[in-house]
């Protein structure tokens, strides 16, 4: 499982490599409400409550909508495993063409928050996965323009934020 893992964020980052720039226009909402409600089964297995906020009922970008899913993809699956087991795993939509994806885990302390985004980077050992998503998550977010970064969430967790540059 964890070579299949590993093996699949390589292929990830292959893609994105050689993928033809496929921009075309698609919502933001209806794309994060739909990677919420696709991993709800998992958030709610693993002792979550998802949840989906949106400031906007569409918010249009251009993009590669298949990357863009798998950034978000990424992100709450990392809340799923590094959220504590408790909470809410919530993903927001903000007018000012940024997605948020937070937990109420631990978070990550300040001095860590850039590293988390190196490849191969890990704050805490685990028996699977390679360190490979959040880099994965930053080359998505950088070759659209955008950036990804973390912050703390209200109640303490971590707080990943994709911001997109407004269409122009």
């Amino acid at each position: 499982s964890r070579i299949a893992n590993l093996a699949d964020q390589l292929l990830d980052l292959q893609r994105i490599d050689h993928q033809v720039s496929r921009q075309e226009p698609f919502d933001l909402v209806a794309l994060c409400n739909q990677v919420t409600a696709d991993l709800a089964p998992l958030a709610f297995a693993a002792g979550y409550e998802p949840a989906f906020i949106s400031e906007r009922a569409e918010l249009f970008i251009r993009g590669d909508p298949s990357s863009i899913e798998r950034a978000i993809i990424n992100l709450f699956q990392n809340a799923i495993v590094h959220g504590g087991g408790k909470g809410t795993i919530e993903v927001a939509v903000q007018a000012d063409w940024a997605v948020t994806v937070s937990d109420d885990g631990q978070g990550i302390s300040e001095d860590r928050r850039e590293w988390v985004f190196e490849p191969f980077h890990r704050i805490k050992p685990l028996d699977y996965g390679s360190g490979l998503g959040l880099s994965l998550v930053r080359e998505i977010m950088r070759r659209h323009g955008g950036t990804a970064s973390v912050t703390s969430s209200r109640s303490g967790g971590a707080r990943f934020m994709l911001q997109f540059a407004p269409p122009v």
